[in-house]
């Protein structure tokens, strides 16, 4: 089973929303059947909010966490968190040993023997374009960088892609399963309390600049529909509010990270 950030469903609600609204309206006016109509859109939406799933999973990289694992995965990272770098570093050196790549420590980091310089930071921060340039500049010459964190900010991402293959980032998630196979979990952790999301948390999430295009793209896609509907209204209303929302992001959002390339 996968498990999806907050932002990602609700990004998904909305592309099944627009998909549903974008296939019943042409639907329902060259069919004149609603059942069917509504039958065809409810499954267009269905495929679209799963392609868009799909999509976001493999870009950003993120691994399956099984249910099960759920509990474990956060002790192992809270335990990575307020552990010492020393601690993290032993975690790795395990893992590395398990899998044979014969780790050589150095720089704070481990040379394996694939040609690959290994280091590790696990902060409650995502890691940031700086931090990794400080760990590239530990890498030997001829050697590129697989660096380790728990999370990365979008500038460290951007830094690594325009740098591939030197610096690869790695995720928590997706050496979890090696922790686990091997048995090297780092001892110590706990689940963390977790509270109640409220519609607050939904809006939030939403007010992102890197949204703004999109809702922008809904808002136009809605006005554009307003013209096959047998009632516009709702949808130049529903336009209007995108396009509103969007600007508004523009204007008050604050920029997340400030784009180094």
């Amino acid at each position: 089973m996968k498990k999806f950030r907050f932002s990602q469903i609700s990004d998904a609600l909305f592309v099944f929303a627009l998909a549903a609204l974008a296939v019943y309206v042409p639907a329902a006016f060259y069919t004149r059947i609603k059942p069917a109509a509504a039958a065809i859109a409810i499954a267009a939406a269905a495929i679209a909010a799963s392609v868009y799933l799909r999509r976001t999973i493999r870009k950003n990289g993120k691994a399956a966490i099984k249910k099960e694992d759920e509990e474990t995965f956060a002790k192992c990272r809270i335990a990575l968190i307020l552990g010492s770098k020393s601690d993290g570093n032993a975690v790795v050196r395990s893992l590395l040993i398990k899998e044979g790549k014969e780790p050589k420590e150095q720089k704070g980091g481990f040379l394996t023997s694939d040609g690959n310089f290994v280091f590790a930071e696990f902060l409650l921060e995502s890691l940031s374009a700086d931090k990794a340039v400080a760990a590239y500049k530990k890498t030997p010459k001829g050697k590129n960088l697989a660096y380790i964190g728990i999370s990365f900010s979008e500038e460290c991402e951007r830094l690594a892609e325009s740098l591939s293959p030197r610096i690869k980032l790695v995720k928590l998630e997706e050496i979890f399963p090696l922790l686990k196979k091997h048995g090297v979990i780092p001892e110590g952790g706990f689940v963390a309390k977790k509270s109640k999301r409220k519609i607050a948390d939904a809006i939030r999430s939403s007010f992102d600049r890197k949204k703004a295009g999109t809702f922008a793209v809904y808002g136009a896609a809605m006005l554009a529909m307003s013209y096959f509907a047998f009632f516009p209204v709702w949808y130049v209303l529903s336009g209007c509010f995108f396009i509103v929302y969007s600007l508004a992001i523009l204007i008050y959002a604050k920029p997340k990270d400030n784009p180094v390339i």
